[in-house]
């Protein structure tokens, strides 16, 4: 018998939490940036499988994730939607992805905007 899958249940975030998981996040891109993190060095996601701006990215465990990754990945996790930083990687690889982010400002595929910094 085959069941048709129905999207995980979870725990609903306010748009206040979003906001406050997204600008956490993007401290990480911040702090990168001022301690001289070269904003035009890209590494390479093992969540989306792209080469991503360097400032923001997260180390969970063995996994390296570009911060617009590592930003969908903390607001599944704050809405219990998935497991390990490992699990996340697997379901990214295989399409899966989360209806998470309704920040104009977010891009899935991109993260954060990394602007150069200033001469």
């Amino acid at each position: 018998m085959v069941r048709e899958s129905s999207p995980p249940a979870g725990r609903s975030l306010s748009s206040t939490q979003v906001r406050a998981i997204q600008a956490a996040m993007r401290l990480f891109v911040e702090e990168d940036l001022t301690e001289s993190e070269e904003p035009s060095r890209r590494l390479y996601c093992d969540a989306c499988q792209r080469a991503q701006p360097a400032p923001g990215f997260i180390r969970y465990c063995r996994y390296q994730i570009c911060n617009g990754c590592a930003t969908e990945y903390e607001l599944a996790q704050a809405r219990g939607l998935t497991g390990s930083a490992g699990q996340f990687v697997r379901d990214r690889q295989f399409g899966e992805t989360f209806d998470l982010l309704d920040s104009p400002e977010f891009s899935e595929t991109s993260g954060y905007q990394v602007s150069p910094a200033s001469s």
